[in-house]
């Protein structure tokens, strides 16, 4: 059926119907045409041996006594049958007696076999029967010829209503498959309609109505569920490609932020070494000039200068995700409170600073980073606000923390963070607020709309850089006139606050040291001659070398004697944890202070020292060098 591929459903039904319908109507008139045939052929046979058997009683007297008059008498009486075509008569000995017509016949004429006292040939049929006296004596035989036309007329005639009757049954047949194509084809023609528009014009509120409940019924009741479940597929792919494009946003955001965060990175070793010495000369400057004299002002001018090139450099490592932390479980309710009357200092007088803080809010974090998140928010905070001159709202900024559950069900902002307990943190203000253009670019490094000289653009991307890197996530509500609420959610520590031994408070200029034996190891001149010079001055009797191969070498000469190693990590041939680990063969406990101005090295994994490691961050100063020895030193 392949050829009626093409074709329309109403035409196949057509089609399809006619072909069964000419098939079971051909069977039929094969059937009635052989029956109908049968039947004239055997009311032909019974009314000829009916002619016969009277012809036989009339006539068997005269063969007995050989009266032929007598039977041509009968015969001629006999000749009324219309289909007769003549009667032979032959005696008993085979040998022709009468006929019906003058013709004179032989036995030897006919074609009679044996046991067969009839047959048909061309368009006569031959009938044979025997003629017995009433002592059941053969007298003769007749032998009968009938003309079959007007058996095949009957035939004919019976065939002809019949082919009549098959022509009106097609006709009846095609106006059914018409009526019931309509039933059939004309619905799901509707259906195939209602397909299109839906996919011409994407509107998947249409629907179709056939009541019944036949296979199209179903259809229809399919199909209608079919696009009540295409809607609803379709509403979730609105949403996704809305969800996409907010993360194609963030994937761009990203790229920018690790673009500039390669750049800062690779320029972060030699940067880092140039500052540690700069600060490092300039803190020892200061310890040797006294206060009074001119050149400590520029001594103090040139520090904070290098310190404020440190934090920058610490910014755009920390936005970029590739800062170096010391991962501790704080208390975030605590550090702001230490905080709060710095703030209070920062913003202005006739602005309110509002903190409701939960109790035990710990989490695993860099404590110097959680102040530079709430530093920026708040000065961010202030800043809107005092561009919001013209509102007649109360100035405030609201510092809020306090533990909230994550699961599955919570909107899809929230989607990227682990079902479980977090810590949630915000400030919000009653300042300005943004529009969704500068919402969308925020977190972009260098970003600002403050005026030039009055931001850098690193401030909100440092926040960002932050949480992202401690597997947080930063969210930001904001409306023109109403003001901005920032809010992050940070992993709730399992552990309670780390207690340790601090060393004390050292006040600049006054810089506690000792007697130890120290050994730096440092591929920088000038960083090494700072750490010798600071540490000298401190009192410890230092050993230097420039490299893995010059340690090893000190190291053997004075019999691994060192209290404490200060080693660089990446250095030319042999690693500072290279150096440290054959060094350990013959001192397993020697204490090991590592330091590198890398943001990934081979002590740091994603970010973070690895535990059991001393580490401090390049450019370091003389304080933080000092207090970070002497704790090690001084731990038993």
């Amino acid at each position: 059926m392949t050829f009626m591929k093409n074709y329309t459903i109403k035409s196949k039904i057509i089609i399809m119907n006619m072909i069964i319908t000419l098939t079971l109507v051909s069977v039929a008139f094969i059937i009635f045409s052989i029956s109908e045939i049968n039947h004239q052929r055997t009311v032909l046979i019974n009314n000829v041996r009916f002619d016969t058997k009277i012809l036989k009683e009339a006539i068997y007297a005269s063969l007995d006594f050989d009266y032929k008059k007598d039977a041509e008498k009968i015969l001629f009486n006999m000749s009324i049958k219309p289909y007769l075509n003549d009667y032979i008569i032959f005696d008993k000995k085979g040998d022709f007696f009468v006929s019906h017509t003058d013709k004179k016949y032989k036995t030897n004429d006919f074609d009679f076999k044996d046991n067969n006292d009839n047959y048909f040939l061309d368009n006569y049929f031959y009938y044979r029967s025997d003629i017995f006296n009433k002592e059941n004596i053969k007298v003769g035989s007749i032998y009968t010829i009938i003309s079959t036309k007007i058996y095949k007329d009957q035939i004919a005639s019976y065939v002809n209503k019949l082919i009549l009757l098959l022509i009106l049954v097609f006709i009846l047949s095609f106006l059914l498959s018409s009526i019931m194509q309509r039933f059939i084809s004309k619905p799901i023609m509707d259906l195939a309609k209602t397909t299109k528009d839906i996919r011409d014009k994407e509107n998947f509120d249409i629907s179709v109505t056939y009541e019944s409940k036949d296979a199209i019924g179903t259809l229809y009741k399919n199909f209608n569920e079919m696009i009540d479940a295409l809607k609803i597929k379709e509403i979730e792919r609105k949403k996704a490609k809305v969800e996409q494009d907010k993360l194609q946003l963030q994937l761009q955001q990203s790229q920018k932020m690790e673009a500039v965060g390669q750049l800062a990175g690779g320029i972060a070793h030699d940067f880092n070494n140039i500052l540690t010495a700069i600060n490092g000369y300039a803190d020892l400057a200061l310890i040797k000039v006294k206060d009074d004299k001119p050149l400590s002002k520029m001594l103090t001018i040139i520090r904070e200068s290098g310190r404020r090139a440190s934090n920058l450099t610490k910014q755009l490592l920390t936005f970029s995700r590739k800062q170096i932390i010391e991962i501790k479980t704080i208390t975030l309710n605590d550090t702001i409170t230490k905080m709060q009357d710095m703030l209070l200092r920062i913003i202005e007088e006739d602005t309110s600073l509002i903190v409701d803080c939960e109790q035990d809010c710990f989490i695993d974090a860099d404590k110097g980073q959680i102040e530079q998140i709430i530093m920026n928010l708040v000065v961010n905070a202030r800043d809107a606000i005092r561009l919001n001159i013209n509102s007649k709202k109360k100035k405030t900024i609201n510092l809020e923390s306090k533990i909230v559950e994550i699961d599955n069900n919570m909107r899809t902002d929230l989607k990227d963070l682990k079902p479980g307990k977090h810590v949630l943190f915000s400030v919000s203000d009653s300042g300005v607020g943004m529009d969704l253009e500068t919402k969308s670019k925020i977190f972009e490094p260098f970003f600002t709309t403050k005026p030039r000289g009055k931001g850098t653009g690193l401030g909100l991307a440092t926040v960002y850089g932050i949480v992202k890197q401690n597997k947080g996530i930063i969210y930001v509500y904001s409306e023109l006139n109403q003001g901005t609420t920032f809010k992050i959610y940070w992993p709730l520590s399992k552990k309670k606050v780390q207690v340790t031994d601090t060393y004390k408070k050292i006040k600049t200029g006054n810089i506690i040291g000792g007697n130890e034996k120290i050994l730096i190891v440092e591929d920088d001149k000038e960083v090494l001659g700072f750490a010798s010079n600071t540490l000298s001055i401190m009192g410890y009797e230092i050993f230097k070398a420039n490299n893995g191969e010059e340690a090893l070498e000190v190291a053997k000469k004075h019999n691994y004697i060192f209290d404490l190693i200060l080693s660089d990590v990446i250095m030319p041939g042999i690693s500072g944890p290279e150096f440290i680990d054959i060094y350990k063969k013959y001192d397993k406990n020697i204490k090991v202070l590592f330091t590198s101005g890398y943001t990934f090295d081979l002590i740091v994994q994603d970010g973070i020292v690895k535990k059991d490691i001393n580490f401090i961050n390049k450019p370091y100063n003389t304080t933080e060098l000092s207090i970070k020895i002497r704790e090690l030193l001084d731990l038993r």
